[in-house]
């Protein structure tokens, strides 16, 4: 039925637009390139397993990974999900999806309290490792 009224919506490039919402998010939070390399390098390698999800909740799940990966206070959930236009618990529930090196999320207590093994997850990923080193 909405393609009756948006034939345009069938042909958008949800990759595109969830990356378009991460750099309007970086740029109006005013975060720094390391944090848009992270980003980037999160979208491309996870891309696959998120884009069940509309694009504002993998463009949080995404800035979220981030943040926790560079072991930012800034922005907070609440901000990113606020910006985007979304419940708070949106990326979480997203992000309990993913499953990783046959490292499921689900057995994760909550994103903050798992920061570490989530950062060993990544750690095996070089180009990321090599944007990490760079913001700490």
């Amino acid at each position: 039925m909405l393609l009756k009224f948006y034939p345009e919506y069938f042909k958008r490039d949800k990759e595109q637009i969830t990356l378009f919402r991460v750099t309007r998010l970086i740029k109006t939070l005013k975060l720094d390139q390391v944090f848009t390399n992270v980003s980037n390098r999160l979208l491309d390698l996870l891309w696959n397993d998120l884009k069940t999800g509309s694009e504002s909740t993998v463009a949080a799940a995404i800035c979220l990974l981030t943040k926790i990966l560079l072991e930012r206070s800034h922005p907070s959930l609440k901000e990113i999900c606020k910006y985007l236009r979304i419940r708070t618990s949106m990326p979480y529930i997203h992000l309990k999806k993913l499953k990783i090196n046959n490292i499921d999320f689900k057995s994760f207590h909550g994103l903050q309290t798992s920061s570490f093994q989530i950062r060993k997850i990544f750690h095996k990923d070089k180009i990321l490792n090599q944007y990490i080193k760079l913001g700490i």
